[in-house]
């Protein structure tokens, strides 16, 4: 994968970028395992790891999202970054500095992707109330969503308080046509 400098506003350092599995070809679909967990994120030249987080991964319709963390990102020259799939390696653990979904979002307190109850950063799990239906929803963008009835569903992080943190909340939300 190849971030066009002239699209680059300005040089990014350690940021997320959402990488669209659907856009890669047969070799890469003809030997990744449903799931991702064999996924690796590397530096140009394949042998530095990067962080990586992979939302979800359907071999049989060949679709998946995942959120790579690059050293940088330069406005100036493009960058690439390889994504590789490893024969017989597993997901790493959340914690793994080098691959682990934990190491993608240092800098924020907690990511909710809502395809499960996890935070991406480790930090604070959500609990469900009511039946919202987790990772439901892939015509979303970023991966699978979370369809909630409109009735008694929500999800809540027991016991967190923001206290006088300034906070900042970014939600998306595809409405329904009714």
């Amino acid at each position: 994968v190849t971030f066009n400098a002239a699209r680059v506003p300005a040089t990014e350092t350690d940021p997320q970028v959402l990488i669209d599995l659907s856009d890669l070809g047969d070799p890469f679909w003809n030997s990744v395992d449903n799931g991702g967990g064999n996924i690796r994120c590397k530096e140009s030249g394949g042998v530095t790891a990067l962080p990586r987080q992979v939302i979800f991964c359907n071999t049989s319709n060949r679709t998946g999202y995942f959120w790579g963390k690059p050293a940088s990102v330069s406005a100036l020259a493009n960058t690439p970054i390889e994504i590789h799939v490893e024969d017989g390696a597993s997901e790493p653990a959340f914690t793994d500095t080098s691959n682990g979904r934990n190491a993608v979002w240092p800098q924020y307190d907690r990511i909710y992707h809502l395809n499960d109850l996890l935070d991406s950063t480790g930090n604070f799990d959500l609990a469900a109330s009511g039946a919202p239906t987790l990772g439901n929803d892939t015509s979303f963008p970023g991966g699978l969503g979370t369809i909630f009835d409109g009735l008694d569903d929500y999800l809540s992080a027991a016991g967190q308080d923001y206290g006088t943190i300034d906070s900042t909340i970014q939600i998306w939300v595809k409405g329904d046509a009714n």
